[in-house]
């Protein structure tokens, strides 16, 4: 069950020939009225440069450039804060007496074999926890949100005095935490631990299936078990956020400017991902090679 790293794309095991190679970018219209659509991996490494061209065209092609929210706002201290604080229990409660006896020895276990003290973690939430030591496992491997899709395109916004937009306030990305804080706890340090373990392997799969556009692969990968075994935290991460998104996308597409729109590369794959439902609406969605 991959949930974390889905949230951290916040998402093939074969190679494709460069001859029927696609890429994660998408072009939508109506008529004579387009944008671009990219899915994004949010963390990466120097190593997974330079992107895929497609990003290339289609930003020289876009007078804006229109991200899930505003990153850089998010290191404010204050706002860093807010996040440790969602991440955390606020009350008597802690992953000691939260957790049942089998899946705290799991996770005790988990952090003994990287050296952390379980202590360090008691005070987090279930939900915290795991993003806490998947990020942690990310940077390890040499993964960091300053080299992601979403910051390499905003900091070339604002060099290239291009105009940024964002889809989303701070508030509704908080809300996304605190929509996991209700999640069965057992069940989702149990899954995290799974996640942990597999995280270099499941990794390489996604990042391949991303670079080549590769929705079917995705969709395993990164939505399959989350429908499964958290729906109502894929309602709310994924189908809603598309819900809302799509009247966007809709409104920029008869807009003068031209925008290049980057989110999450999972919200592109599956029934309800933007693809289909763009698809669906009548537009012409044509991927990029």
């Amino acid at each position: 069950m991959k949930i974390l790293l889905s949230l951290l794309l916040a998402l093939s095991m074969t190679s494709i020939t460069a001859a029927i190679a696609k890429a994660p970018v998408w072009k939508v219209s109506k008529g004579d009225d387009y944008l671009y659509l990219g899915g994004t991996i949010h963390v990466l490494s120097k190593n997974d440069y330079p992107l895929p061209q497609a990003f290339e065209i289609a930003y020289n092609r876009v007078d804006d450039i229109v991200l899930e929210t505003d990153a850089a706002a998010l290191v404010a201290p204050e706002v860093q804060g807010r996040i440790l604080n969602a991440m955390s229990y606020q009350d008597h409660r802690a992953l000691s007496n939260v957790l049942d006896r089998d899946t705290y020895s799991q996770l005790d276990q988990l952090l003994k074999s990287k050296g952390i003290p379980i202590a360090v973690f008691d005070r987090f939430t279930p939900a915290g926890a795991m993003m806490a030591l998947t990020q942690f496992e990310l940077q390890r491997l040499g993964l960091i949100g300053g080299e992601g899709v979403d910051a390499h395109f905003g900091a070339r916004a604002i060099r290239d005095k291009k105009e940024s937009l964002f889809l989303e306030s701070f508030e509704q990305q908080l809300s996304f935490i605190q929509s996991m804080n209700q999640l069965e706890p057992n069940l989702l340090i149990k899954s995290g631990i799974n996640d942990i373990e597999q995280l270099e392997t499941v990794w390489a799969e996604l990042l391949s299936a991303w670079r080549n556009g590769d929705l079917d692969q995705l969709e395993k990968i990164g939505i399959v078990d989350m429908k499964r075994d958290f729906p109502t935290l894929y309602q709310t991460i994924l189908v809603k956020r598309n819900d809302q998104w799509l009247d966007e996308i809709k409104a920029m597409i008869l807009s003068e400017d031209k925008e290049f729109i980057l989110v999450g590369a999972l919200h592109m794959a599956g029934s309800d991902g933007l693809i289909t439902r763009l698809k669906a609406a009548g537009y012409t969605v044509s991927q990029l090679d």
